[in-house]
Order: C-alpha cells, then sequence, then structure tokens
C-alpha cells in the first residue's frame, strides 16, 4: 500500500471510530426514560419471568403449595388454601365475610405504590378513557411496565384476605404503641402498618429488592430505607427463606443482589 492509500485509511478508520464514540456517549443518543421503561429488563428475563399478575398467580399456586402458613399471622391453610381464621386469633368480625377464610396473594410493596408514578394511573390514556378504567386495570391494559412489577414474584406472598384487606395500600414503618390484630402482632394506625417481629426482614428486604429492581418508583424514602436496613440486619434471613428465594430466581430468571448479600450460600450446598 501507497504512503498515501495508509493514510486515508487512516483516517476513515478515525472517523469511524468517532461516530462509534459518539453514538455510546453522546446523552442525546441514549434511550429516554420512558423508552427504557418499554424495554424494561434484557428479554431471556421477561420470558423466563411471569408476565402479568395472572402469569404470577399461576405460578404462586406452585410456590406456596398448601398445607402451609399465610404471612404475617402464621394462619394454617389447606390445598385448597383455605384458612380458619378464628384458630390463628384474628378477630371473627375482620374485613368481608367471603375473605376471611381464603388466602389471597399479598404485593408486600402495594401495586399503588410503584403504580401511581406512572402517567396512566390516573385513567390517563386514549384507551382507559373509553373503558372508564383507572388505577392497577388501566395499567393492566397499557403498561408492560407495571405488569412486570405486578408479577414479580419476589414481591408477593399469601396472607388471609381480611388481613391483606385491612393492610390495603399503606406503607410499611414503625408504629409505636399500637395494638395487632387481634393474636397477630400486624400493628396497624392510620396511613402506617408494622410488620410482626418474625417477618420484619422479610419485609425489608423485599422492599429494598423492589427498591433496586425498578428505581425512581418511590418505593423505598430515605426515612425509610434506615428502617429497613436495621429490620434486615435484626432479622436475618433464614434457611427457609433462602430457600423460597431461590425457587423465586428460578422462576424469574434473575438474582436479586438484596438476596445475594442475604443468602450467600445458596439453600442446596
Amino acid at each position: 500500500m501507497s504512503h498515501r492509500r495508509y493514510l486515508r485509511a487512516m483516517r476513515r478508520s478515525a472517523i469511524l471510530f468517532s461516530v462509534l464514540t459518539a453514538s455510546c456517549t453522546d446523552p442525546s443518543s441514549r434511550p429516554s426514560a420512558s423508552q427504557a421503561d418499554k424495554k424494561g429488563p434484557p428479554s431471556r428475563e421477561v420470558e423466563k419471568g411471569p408476565k402479568n399478575y395472572d402469569d404470577a398467580r399461576g405460578l404462586l399456586a406452585g410456590l406456596f403449595k398448601g398445607p402451609g402458613k399465610t404471612w404475617y399471622c402464621a394462619c394454617r391453610y389447606d390445598g385448597r388454601r383455605k384458612v380458619d381464621a378464628r384458630a390463628c386469633g384474628l378477630p371473627t368480625d375482620l374485613g368481608a365475610p367471603e375473605r376471611r377464610g381464603r388466602v389471597e396473594w399479598e404485593h408486600v410493596v402495594p401495586a399503588a405504590t410503584f403504580g401511581k408514578r406512572l402517567p396512566a394511573w390516573d385513567g390517563a390514556h386514549p384507551e382507559c378513557e373509553r373503558a372508564r378504567k383507572r388505577g392497577r386495570e388501566c395499567l393492566r391494559m397499557v403498561s408492560p411496565a407495571f405488569n412486570r412489577m405486578e408479577a414479580d414474584l419476589y414481591n408477593l406472598r399469601p396472607v388471609v384476605g381480611s388481613v391483606n384487606e385491612l393492610r390495603g395500600s399503606r406503607a410499611m414503618s414503625e408504629i409505636r404503641g399500637d395494638d395487632g390484630v387481634g393474636r397477630c402482632d400486624l400493628e396497624v394506625h392510620r396511613g402506617q402498618v408494622e410488620p410482626p417481629d418474625p417477618v420484619k426482614g422479610d419485609v425489608a428486604r423485599i422492599y429494598l429488592h423492589m427498591e433496586a429492581r425498578y428505581p425512581g418508583r418511590g418505593i423505598v424514602d430515605r426515612r425509610d430505607r434506615d428502617a429497613y436496613l436495621r429490620w434486615s440486619r435484626e432479622d436475618p434471613a433464614s434457611s427457609e427463606e433462602c430457600a423460597l428465594i431461590r425457587r423465586i430466581e428460578a422462576l424469574m430468571g434473575y438474582s436479586s443482589p438484596v438476596y445475594g448479600e442475604a443468602c450467600p450460600v445458596r439453600a442446596s450446598d
């Protein structure tokens, strides 16, 4: 190759390199937050995990197959997910009658907590306006991001239906001086709920996982983060919790860094 041709080739290489570098570093070339939200996690994760809440419910039925115990109040349930709330000390008049004797799937981080940050939560979407849907019903129609978050198995646990109704969308926090619900040490005061001591660490790790996985949704504020980190330290992950998390990892197709620290040794090891 002549010296002139060599210089032309080098100039072309330099131009190509500058174009590639600009595409990687120029902020205008990066996807916006909304675009990234639509894309979500890597495709293998989307394919592996449940795509919506209905898919998740099918997996939860196997993950928490009865007989077992509910979260928060440790009420026993059978293979049909029926529970005798009175036997575990819950008030007989708690909640709607049809919810007192059944297990429901609780979003530990309420769907409203991460859903209300999405634009269509208030129904401001053409499809939702036509269908007259708001809140989660609207987002289930139009938001793949919400469907992924609502179906995250890390965030779903079996609870007595009336307890799920009582908790509602209240934030998990610390409450001073309030009594529990019957013999269940679940404390509720206005817009807050404090879980029983045996599951405080579990609750904290779920909140921290959801905040890490779906940032920018207001899932954990600065004040509560300190409490959750303390709960997690004071109530470290048990072997049962870690075994459950390994099963959830397999179903979801990804590992959570929060549980990588909490469960450093695999349950099978």
